[in-house]
């Protein structure tokens, strides 16, 4: 990085980039954008598998509102930390605020849209459903704005996984089944679905912060890998592996052709080489790539059975 490259970095007359879309699109993390999308299809394919109707409209204002509410955590986030100044020495992804691409108020400001533009997609399903999904979306948008923008905000005091377990599996799945039948008469796969597909997001989760428990140390963000140590935090890692191979077999007795998401695993193997050697990288690109192809595999599986 050039000395004026550092310059940029701060947020007092920090030198803007252009305003095309080249930079929102890399500060909404496009590359993880598919984990708020698999619980949605999950209960889905449940729902389609069970009663063979499929509500098209219902299921993209679903993934939009999932899209959404995802972009507009990974903005509010940017926002948050870029004001603070505990992104400026941040490794992975680029940070528009931090980075100084984009003014911070410009990204709250795009945060702040596209949480309301969820919460009107979020009454309209709600109005078409169960006015009681009201509760879900009220969760979702405190969970947006509680991770890292609030005094008490949850992604310092190590609850990110826990969150993340909840908004991008159980909330979303249960909701999205919700949507479809019209009430909460929701059968047990549903709730082991959306565990399921937190846990493929709590990986995700885990990975970016033990790649960064270096900087959240010095900045003071005690996440969940920051408290538990890394030693710690790779043991969990193996322990969210083993809990998404046996929900596959628990799935797999309901719904046969899911067995063959265990295939999938193949891929661990080199995951967990380069977990071994820290090279986080390898790690994140590997475990995308799992995550992608094992939720494929239930998805079709359970239609399929």
């Amino acid at each position: 990085m050039t000395k004026d490259d550092s310059k940029s970095r701060s947020l007092g007359g920090a030198k803007h980039g252009s305003l095309g879309l080249g930079d929102w699109v890399l500060g909404a993390r496009p590359k993880t954008l598919i984990l708020s999308v698999i619980p949605v299809l999950m209960a889905s394919a449940v729902y389609v598998q069970e009663t063979r109707t499929l509500y098209l409209g219902k299921l993209m204002l679903l993934i939009i509102m999932s899209l959404g509410f995802q972009v507009s955590v990974n903005y509010a986030n940017d926002y948050a930390d870029g004001i603070k100044g505990t992104d400026k020495n941040r490794i992975g992804p680029i940070r528009l605020v931090a980075s100084g691409r984009k003014p911070a108020k410009h990204v709250q400001m795009a945060a702040i849209i596209l949480t309301v533009i969820c919460v009107i997609i979020g009454l309209i399903l709600s109005a078409l459903s169960s006015w009681w999904l009201i509760l879900f979306g009220f969760g979702a948008v405190l969970a947006t704005w509680g991770y890292t923008s609030t005094s008490w905000a949850y992604g310092y005091k190590g609850f990110a996984e826990v969150m993340v377990i909840l908004f991008f599996g159980l909330i979303p799945s249960i909701g999205s089944y919700v949507v479809f039948v019209g009430s909460f008469s929701v059968p047990w796969l549903i709730y082991l679905l959306g565990a399921l597909s937190g846990l493929l997001s709590a990986i995700v989760s885990l990975i970016n912060n033990m790649r960064d428990i270096k900087t959240d140390k010095e900045e003071g963000k005690n996440t969940l890998v920051v408290k538990l140590g890394l030693a710690n935090s790779k043991k969990l890692f193996y322990l969210f592996f083993f809990s998404i191979a046996l929900a596959t077999v628990v799935v797999g007795t309901k719904y046969l052709f899911v067995f063959c998401a265990l295939a999938v695993f193949i891929f661990l193997p080199n995951i967990l080489i380069s977990l071994k050697d820290n090279v986080w990288r390898e790690v994140f690109g590997q475990s995308i790539k799992f995550v992608s192809i094992y939720s494929l595999f239930v998805i079709v599986g359970v239609l399929v059975s």
